[in-house]
This record gives structure tokens, sequence and C-alpha cells, in this order.
């Protein structure tokens, strides 16, 4: 019998079809520039693209945000458990039993249809702001702000001090990772998607997902090494770029060039050379640098969009405990897309292994295993 084809990790498998993202000439998200929509677009007129699948209305859009601020009220017991879990818990490991939490609270849990499912999602994205203020990720809470945008709440407790003049920056860079290629967390999200399951479920998957993903430890690595840099942190030493270009995975959020990592890469570019014309260079983005020529000759790697970010956040002066925040945020908004979609294609992935173990064995037969002591292993006398 002749052996069936298989590809491993499905990588670059084309598994289903998508209205959300095109990263063709030029990239596309529901069939508008990326670039135009990184220029002029606010972040909720973005979500409410992907989310809804057409360009939202003056009045449209309205009804969005204020069902934004509508839906943002935390339960007590949600709030109280944030109070006393540990600090040192990973936020993204917080995030997921919040959300799973979050299910529990909501009087549409069991309904499956796709209003439902969009309303799960828009609840979901109201409350994290006020998962962030519990944990003290942000100072205080400022629901107001969401009747302007997302982003500016965020900016106003994330960042110390504030600066107006970054607002802009934050809301481009919620977009770039709401808008990210097709990836296993996204992946993932569909599957769940597919069988049935609710958008809370969907998210989780996708968290799970991540965790495991250089994308997600890119934060935590290059966060330990500003902690050495700075003297703060005696758990570890300075990066050896020697021994980090002998290693064969990808690390340090970089990755292979690609032509649909373009649109992002760019977009980040230019904010961080704006950055850095306004504010000046610093050590980290030297040693940053000298990576970035290294990786590019040797390894013909390029940085990551979430390097990049870490880049532009560690600029404006965003503590790199909750560097991961702002990624995990916008990748939620992504997520949230695939899966909505998947739930109105209605379609279930279902696919298959090829076996490729053991053959022609046998089980012995009873009779030839001595079983006369019960227990055949060695007894110690108490």
């Amino acid at each position: 019998m002749a052996l069936e084809l298989f590809y491993p990790g499905l990588v670059g498998v084309c598994v289903g079809e998508t209205t959300l993202l095109e990263y063709g000439e030029p990239p596309l998200c529901r069939g508008i520039p990326l670039k135009e929509l990184y220029d002029q677009a606010s972040l909720s007129e973005l979500v409410f693209t992907l989310w809804q699948g057409d360009w939202p209305n003056a009045e449209e859009l309205a009804d969005f945000e204020s069902l934004l601020v509508e839906e943002s009220v935390l339960p007590k017991s949600i709030d109280e458990y944030l109070q006393q879990v540990p600090l040192h818990t990973p936020f993204i490991d917080l995030l997921r039993t919040t959300i799973s939490m979050l299910s529990h609270h909501d009087d549409q849990y069991s309904d499956l249809n796709l209003n439902a499912e969009s309303n799960k999602a828009l609840r979901v994205l109201s409350r994290l702001p006020l998962v962030l203020s519990s944990r003290n990720f942000a100072q205080e809470s400022n629901l107001n702000a969401f009747v302007d945008s997302l982003p500016t709440f965020l900016n106003s407790n994330l960042f110390t001090p504030h600066d107006p003049g970054n607002e802009r920056i934050l809301e481009t860079l919620l977009m770039v990772h709401a808008t990210r290629d097709f990836d296993t967390p996204a992946f993932t999200a569909r599957v769940i998607a597919s069988s049935m399951g609710d958008l809370y479920s969907s998210i989780i998957g996708a968290l799970g997902c991540l965790t495991g993903l250089n994308s997600y430890s890119c934060y935590q690595e290059w966060a330990n090494i500003i902690h050495v840099l700075d003297g703060q942190g005696t758990d570890g030493e300075p990066p050896n770029l020697d021994r980090l270009l002998t290693i064969d995975k990808p690390i340090l959020g970089y990755v292979i060039d690609a032509p649909q990592m373009h649109v992002h890469h760019d977009e980040l570019q230019a904010i961080l050379d704006e950055l850095i014309s306004r504010q000046g260079s610093d050590s980290m983005l030297e040693l940053w640098e000298e990576f970035d020529a290294a990786f590019l000759v040797q390894k013909k790697m390029i940085p990551s969009i979430d390097a990049l970010t870490i880049r532009i956040l560690h600029l404006l002066g965003m503590n790199s405990e909750n560097w991961s925040v702002i990624s995990l945020f916008g990748q939620l908004i992504n997520w949230a897309a695939h899966a909505l979609e998947q739930r109105d294609e209605n379609i279930r992935y279902q696919p298959k292994l090829r076996y490729r173990g053991a053959q022609g064995l046998h089980i012995l037969p009873n009779s030839s295993m001595e079983l006369d002591d019960p227990f055949p292993f060695d007894q110690t006398d108490e």
C-alpha cells in the first residue's frame, strides 16, 4: 500500500478561505489597504470592520463604542479573584483564567448563534482594560476613555509619564497586532469555532497555544535582559551574541524574512525611527542594532513584529513587565475575528493522521505468564 502524502505541521498548506486579511500588493483588511487603516482609522473602526465585515458609518461606530462602555463592568467575584492572584503570575496565564471566569457571568454563554458570539467578543474586549486596572498594570480605571478609543484608556494608565502625543503610536501598535498574519493561535481559534466551541473557548485556546511560541517568550526574554543590564536582576547574564547565533531556532524575536511581514515591519520601523529622531537612541537600541546586523548577515533573519513592538514600548517608557499586554490585546481582536468568521462559514476542520507505529505484534497468552504471587514485586515488611 502506497504511503499517503502528509504535510508536517501543515506549514504553507491552505486550509480554508478568508475575507479578513490579504497580504498581497497592497495588503488588505476587508478590502481596505492596511496602510490606509494604520494612517487614518481608529482602533474602534478597525475592530468593527474586522468583526462586522464593513466599514462603519457614524451611527454604527457610535453605537459600537457605546456598547463598549456599557459592557465595561467587571463582576465583583472576578475583581476579588484578581486581587488575590500572586503578583508573579504571568499576564497571559492570568488572562486565560479570567476569560474563562468571565464566560460564567455571560447571560448568552450557551447561545452559539453568530450575533451572540459577536456580543461575547465585545464583552471580552471591553473588560480587558478592567483586568489591567485590577492587577495594577494600570493605575486607575477610567471607563469614560472608551468613548474616545480603547488606546486612550491604556495610554493614560500604562505609560509614565503620560504623553498625549504617544496615543496614536499606541493605537497603531494595537492595530498592527490585530491584523497579524494567520498563525498558529489564530488557526487554533478557528478550529475550536469550527467544532461549535464558543467564543470564549476559542480565545482561551489561542492563548494557551501562544504560551510556547517564540513570539510571546520574546517579551519575557528581553525584559529579563534589560533587568540584568540595568543591574536589577541577578539570575542571568547579558546576551552573548556569538552564542545566540549558534542556536538553530529563532530567538529573541528574529524571524525569516517573508513578504507578508513587510507591511507590519515597515509601519513599526517608521514609528521607531520617528521616536529615535525625537528622543535619541540609548544603550538598549544600540544592542538591538548590533543583533539586527548579525542576524541579517548570518541567519537571514529580521526583527519580528514583537521585537519592534518591544523597542517602541521601551522608548515610550513602558515598564518591561507590561510589554506583552499590547501584543495580547491586539491579537485577541484578531483571534475573535477569525473565530467569528469560522462560525459564520460553519465548516468543520477534520484532519487525519498517518500511522507510523509498529506492526505485526501480538499479545502474550495469559497461560505463559506466572502469576502465582499476586505481588510479583519486592515487598517490604513493616
